[in-house]
């Protein structure tokens, strides 16, 4: 279970310094994930991924409810 006193933004900046910490290798490839993109931008792939799906791998990786990351994360989808 996410620790409720951390905030989304504390969660964010926590993830690129464990895996500096763990895998330093990815960090690219989880910088590209965080910007919804599996590539640089100069060769125009891009992941595809709804909103609706990153909230549920976000829901589900911290051990929360979609509408708790949505308030979290202020994201109103429509």
């Amino acid at each position: 279970m996410a620790n409720p006193t951390v905030s989304a933004s504390g969660r964010a900046s926590m993830m690129p310094r464990t895996v500096i910490a763990t895998t330093p290798d990815d960090l690219i490839h989880v910088v590209y994930l965080a910007a919804n993109k599996i590539a640089p931008a100069h060769e125009g792939v891009e992941l595809g991924i709804g909103d609706a799906s990153i909230i549920k791998a976000l829901a589900l990786s911290y051990g929360m409810k979609d509408e708790t990351v949505k308030k979290q994360f202020n994201v109103r989808i429509t």
